[in-house]
């Protein structure tokens, strides 16, 4: 019931934000996360995810944009060859970020850089480990991932930046990103006993591909011949 409730609270605010501007856009966006999680002993973004939802355009003075999206998004971890560990994260989020116009030219298409925040919820998840614990010592003990899982950090905070390009026409166009999350996914100063786990942050490039719905946004200027 929570998690219905979320859900229809980040639409509601996704909707009441696209139909308070005065130049307002809606594009479909779908793609792929690339993603590695600091701590878990795995390198190189290995996990592949997908991302999906939609995306306001308010248009503000000059080249500026204001844009909010809605998203499902996976991220996580997947096996390498010293430690199979996989693990599945599925998340709501809601980007909120300005772009700015760099070039609107046919010669050269369109092309926005952005940055913004973002407010996620992990609504789900699963582990997959093949490890054998080897129980307390000395030096502290090593939780296996299902056990870290149950101090996972539900809530996400992340920092962005990326860039948005139409090399084609006015309403379809690619979008690369790098996200950081600002807090922790799994803090092991939250547990109760020393442990020799290390702390847990995500990471994720996102390439997506936009549909501008109703074409409110950029348009394509020839350059002028001087």
């Amino acid at each position: 019931m929570k998690k219905k409730l979320f859900l229809a609270a980040l639409f509601f605010s996704f909707v009441l934000n696209v139909s308070h501007g005065q130049k307002f856009g809606i594009a479909a966006l779908a793609g792929i996360n690339l993603c590695q999680i600091n701590g878990d002993n795995q390198r190189g973004y290995k996990k592949i995810g997908m991302t999906a939802g939609l995306r306001s355009i308010i248009n503000l003075e000059d080249r500026w944009q204001l844009h909010t999206e809605i998203l499902f998004s996976q991220r996580g971890a997947s096996p390498s060859d010293r430690r199979n560990i996989s693990l599945n994260l599925n998340y709501v989020e809601t980007p909120v970020y300005l772009s700015f116009l760099i070039s609107d030219y046919e010669s050269t298409g369109i092309f926005r850089v952005y940055a913004g925040a973002s407010f996620g919820r992990l609504i789900s998840y699963e582990t997959t480990e093949i490890f054998n614990n080897p129980g307390s010592s000395m030096e502290g003990e090593i939780l296996s991932l299902r056990e870290i899982s149950s101090y996972f950090n539900r809530n996400d905070f992340g920092i962005f930046a990326g860039v948005h390009l139409l090399p084609v026409n006015n309403k379809f166009g690619i979008d690369l990103r790098q996200t950081f999350s600002a807090n922790l996914l799994f803090d092991k100063n939250e547990v109760d006993h020393f442990i020799k786990n290390d702390s847990m942050r995500s990471y994720f490039i996102s390439l997506r591909f936009f549909y501008e719905l109703n074409n409110i946004g950029d348009k394509k200027k020839k350059r002028r011949r001087r």
